[in-house]
């Protein structure tokens, strides 16, 4: 019997410490979460460079714990084949290793990214932090194309309005022998004559017509900024301050995104 009780109390031990690390070596348990870990520093900044206020870190982290961004991860760089698991069981894993916090003093945002190997939790980072960019880079993109769009119709009407007003112009100045210098140019100055000064329906038109180039001017000008804005934004609409992923971890996961 007392050979029997140190087997059994060494058993027992040996079943506790099994059952604990087989229960907390899963995806998502607090042993898996504390393995490794990869930290990223960034900066996320507005469409056209200006950075974002520091009250917007609440909405911020929303927006980079969305789900959408970690199941375009998965699908952007086909990380359920190079861990051979399916996409929901990955996403889940994924957002429940990932938290995010905003540096003290700054307006730079802490990614961290937990996992099972070093190198895991590299990948995952920077696919992660490189898949969030392109979406809210085409995000910027496609609110901006809506605004020019819009931008161009009230510019199409207006152009239209300003043809029928500089027509209703011309034929005023035709009727009351007035010179007509062009399309864009009509009188450069109110001229003084009994004729003219008397005709309240032409001097209104001169009006609505000058007002009207006005208008054109600044909407084009809008236009003008909004497309410039396009071409002359960072590429990159999050700076990356600081990482801990290595160049090859970078060319692999860049070469897997291409081969998709």
């Amino acid at each position: 019997m007392k050979t029997k009780l140190p087997i059994l109390f060494t058993a027992l031990i040996i079943g506790v410490v099994s059952y604990y690390y087989g229960a907390n070596s899963a995806p998502g348990s607090e042993f898996w979460q504390k393995k490794h870990s990869c930290e990223t520093l960034i900066e996320v900044i507005k469409y056209g460079g200006a950075s974002l206020p520091k009250n917007s870190y609440s909405s911020q982290r929303d927006s980079i714990l969305d789900k959408e961004n970690v199941i375009a991860t998965i699908s952007a760089y086909q990380l359920s084949d190079l861990y051979n698991t399916n996409e929901e069981s990955l996403a889940k894993t994924i957002s429940e290793n990932l938290s995010i916090e905003q540096e003290k003093g700054t307006d730079l945002i802490k990614i961290r990214i937990n996992s099972v190997s070093e190198e895991r939790a590299q990948q995952i980072a920077y696919v992660f932090i490189h898949t969030y960019h392109d979406r809210i880079l085409q995000l910027a993109k496609d609110k901006r194309d809506k605004k020019l769009a819009i931008l161009n119709q009230k510019i199409l009407l207006q152009e239209q309005q300003f043809e029928a007003t500089r027509k209703k112009l011309y034929d005023l100045a035709k009727s009351l022998g007035i010179p007509y210098y062009g399309v864009n140019v009509i009188i450069p100055e109110r001229i003084s004559d009994n004729s003219i000064t008397k005709s309240k329906e032409f001097n209104d038109a001169k009006d609505k017509y000058e007002k009207e180039n006005i208008l054109m001017d600044t909407l084009q000008n809008e236009r003008m900024n909004l497309m410039d804005e396009g071409w002359n934004s960072p590429y990159q609409l999050i700076r990356i301050h600081q990482t801990n992923w290595t160049d090859d971890v970078a060319k692999q996961m860049q070469a897997r995104k291409l081969a998709k």
